[in-house]
């Protein structure tokens, strides 16, 4: 029995509808509270033997409503049960005071109770509506006293005006302080809802900080792997591949503006015999002393790669043969003065140098590199230790 009681008075709730759970849980407390009312009010009138018996067949009716009410309300129809107590408790309390036969009774001070409930379900429009009706039915009822078209009045003060004042005034009371706590709650859910969404978006931003950091340190070590790839770990120089990417777009720039462009390959000479004799650390220490002589020698515009092993390649931009030669020839020259020491005594070092020009000598890349190396080993041939430029074969 009691469960079934705690059933029937608990409220309905709508999953994932908080706001029609917020209106229906109103709803049900103001029924509980109106029911509460009129069955204290039923009682009551026993004790004053002049209350009228229509006052004890409106306070049936209303408890009969009551409980339809309730029931609609617990199958989810809960504007329809809001307008209806709305409208049926508008009703009751002009019957009531038309019953008490006087504008003066304490169920007058029902209507702030009602405005109240009106308010808290429909809001603004709510509150004006209830203000607008309150206000007719308080003036047709003074209209209607003066008029004598109400019944004699039955107004003696006694236990039951007391109850309902009481009543009245504690179920006001508490929908305002119900009213008070919603908006509390709603202010609560406010700040945290902000508090929250600052927290994430600080999250967010701290995220967005460590992804563009991710990203520069990602691009900065792409184009250190891109240096890296395009050049050579040993002599700093660029690589062969570096060299493959750039000199046919240079070729092309070279032929639209009609100049010339010479290549010079640089081969150390007897180097094998160098590694075999003062062993390959004194060899690498030869090609980075090597590496730094060309660097020395040539101009920004211009373009020096170890091509492979003991093997250079410079490409030197609107420079013909002769121009090409006389640059080789000073490289040569000043190679002579390179010394590495070693625990098997002075490594001294030649250089044979081969050229092709563009035009001259080829119209594309793989042409003119080879041409240029083929001049190189006529120079090999020749003696070493000199600069050819490519004559045919």
């Amino acid at each position: 029995m009691v469960a079934r009681l705690k059933q029937w008075f608990a409220p309905p709730v709508f999953e994932g509808d908080l706001q029609r759970t917020h209106r229906a849980n109103l709803l049900n407390m103001m029924m509980i509270a109106a029911l509460f009312l009129i069955v204290m009010t039923f009682f009551a009138n026993f004790s004053d033997p002049q209350t009228p018996i229509r006052n004890f067949v409106i306070d049936i009716i209303i408890m009969v409503i009551i409980f339809y009410l309730r029931s609609r309300l617990s199958r989810g129809s809960v504007t329809f049960v809001a307008c209806s107590a709305l409208i049926f408790g508008f009703l009751f309390i002009i019957i009531t005071i038309i019953s008490d036969g006087t504008i003066r009774t304490p169920a007058t001070s029902l209507f702030l109770l009602w405005v109240v409930m009106s308010s808290i379900l429909f809001e603004l429009r709510g509150f004006v509506l209830a203000t607008i009706a309150t206000s007719l039915a308080i003036i047709g009822l003074i209209l209607a006293q003066h008029a004598n078209m109400m019944p004699p009045p039955v107004y003696t003060v006694g236990l039951i005006h007391w109850l309902v004042l009481t009543i009245t005034t504690g179920i006001t009371g508490g929908l305002t302080y119900l009213a008070y706590q919603n908006t509390q709650q709603a202010l609560t859910r406010a700040e945290q809802e902000v508090t929250k969404r600052e927290r994430n978006e600080q999250l967010l931003e701290a995220a967005n900080d460590d992804l563009r950091r991710y990203v520069h340190e990602i691009e900065h070590l792409q184009a250190e792997l891109r240096a890296q790839s395009l050049s050579d770990p040993l002599t700093g120089l660029h690589n062969r591949r570096y060299l493959n990417e750039i000199l046919a777009r240079e070729l092309v720039r070279t032929e639209r503006e009609q100049t010339r462009l010479s290549i010079i390959v640089a081969d150390i000479d007897h180097f094998k015999i160098i590694n075999d004799t003062h062993g390959h650390q004194v060899g690498d220490t030869v090609l980075v002393s090597v590496a730094s002589l060309l660097q020395k020698y040539v101009r920004g515009s211009d373009i020096a790669c170890r091509y492979g092993g003991e093997e250079f390649l410079l490409v030197l931009f609107n420079t013909t043969p002769d121009n090409a030669a006389k640059r080789a020839e000073e490289i040569r020259q000043a190679s002579a003065a390179l010394c590495t020491q070693s625990e098997h005594g002075t490594v001294m070092l030649t250089i044979s140098f081969g050229i092709a020009t563009y035009p001259d000598h080829g119209n594309n890349v793989e042409e003119l590199i080879s041409k240029a190396d083929q001049a190189m080993y006529q120079a090999k041939r020749a003696g070493r230790n000199r600069v050819t430029i490519w004559q045919g074969e």
